[in-house]
């Protein structure tokens, strides 16, 4: 990744979803076009950016607020039915923080388990990490982010706090 911010990326997002806000398009049309066109136009570049929680977070809300536009939800019926198992009443839909964090777990468990310079960047990337956190415990299977300085500008430790909120752990030996 460059470094290049990803102000392009919130600007497309915003006119997708204006564009398909406007159109007269189901709610499962719009469902079709977000899994299949618009999640996957942010989730390739968030997935190697440091995008802070807080872009994902606004990327989020206007996500949530097309899909309440589309469903013609009240304020009265709360946002995480979106969010909610389908076997629970809601639409089963996934919210971007973990799209994008599976994501990013899939391209770590990549690194880790190959042979080559990217099993040498997912080490040293780990490495890094553990020393960010000033421990000396395997830092994938510790519980970490809740003493650790919450450095915006790295994308493993957002991993990392994902994994400790939904009790993912990795052991790396």
């Amino acid at each position: 990744y460059d470094g290049s911010p990803s102000d392009s990326l919130i600007n497309k997002i915003n006119r997708d979803i204006k564009a398909l806000s406007s159109r007269s398009v189901s709610l499962s049309g719009t469902l079709q076009v977000l899994k299949s066109v618009i999640y996957r136009r942010i989730l390739y570049p968030l997935t190697y950016s440091n995008a802070s929680e807080n872009q994902v977070e606004k990327i989020q809300n206007k996500i949530t607020a097309l899909i309440r536009k589309k469903a013609k939800l009240g304020a009265q019926v709360p946002s995480e039915l979106i969010y909610t198992h389908e076997d629970m009443g809601g639409l089963g839909e996934n919210d971007m923080e973990t799209m994008l964090n599976i994501d990013r777990l899939m391209l770590l468990m990549h690194c880790l388990n190959h042979s080559g310079d990217m099993s040498i960047l997912g080490i040293e990337a780990v490495n890094r990490l553990q020393q960010y956190c000033k421990t000396t415990k395997p830092v994938l299977s510790t519980e970490v982010t809740h003493y650790t300085n919450q450095n915006q500008g790295m994308w493993l430790l957002q991993l990392k706090k994902w994994m400790e909120k939904t009790k993912i752990t990795i052991n790396t030996n």
